[in-house]
């Protein structure tokens, strides 16, 4: 059974942006480009936009992290599962409890979820972003109709049906 990979577009990006912005504030400010008072304030600008920019660097550097990390895309293996950009460790196809659409976190997307069991969850090290858009315990690991370059339906009956494939191979 060959490995397959599933073109997804993660949460990178997002949060590289959101940096970015962050960071162009803080620049804006120390530099004395944005004056949001007048002369006199000058210093105390500086200072803010200096935190600015070290709170900026987070995210910027985390979402720069995400978008060079691993192989990028589903990976779909005979042994299990792994998306990088959203989860670190390989996951088995034994702890696949559901494959289903529903909403994301915010309940704003329609998202396909791949409920996984408690243990398979906390042992793929699902990330921070991952956990705060889309994935969480008791729903599973979710991807958006804006992360795929498939339809939702279409996407869900790759992964099922390659699950199946790879559990009928094992068995």
């Amino acid at each position: 059974m060959e490995t397959k990979i599933i073109k997804t577009s993660g949460i990178g990006i997002h949060v590289l942006v959101f940096g970015l912005v962050l960071l162009a504030v803080g620049l804006g400010l120390a530099l004395n480009i944005l004056s949001l008072r007048g002369r006199s304030d000058r210093e105390a600008l500086q200072i803010v936009g200096l935190v600015f920019m070290v709170v900026g660097a987070v995210p910027f550097l985390m979402g720069l992290r995400l978008l060079l990390a691993g192989p990028k895309g589903l990976h779909l293996t005979p042994t299990g599962f792994r998306d990088a950009r959203m989860f670190r460790n390989e996951i088995p196809w034994s702890a696949l409890q559901s494959v289903t659409i529903g909403k994301s976190n915010n309940g704003r997307w329609d998202a396909v979820l791949l409920q996984v069991s408690p243990d398979a969850y906390k042992a793929a090290g699902v990330r921070f972003f991952s956990k705060m858009v889309t994935s969480r315990p008791d729903a599973g690991i979710g991807y958006t109709r804006n992360m795929l370059s498939t339809s939702l339906d279409d996407f869900g009956n790759e992964v099922l049906d390659y699950a199946n494939k790879a559990r009928q191979r094992a068995a």
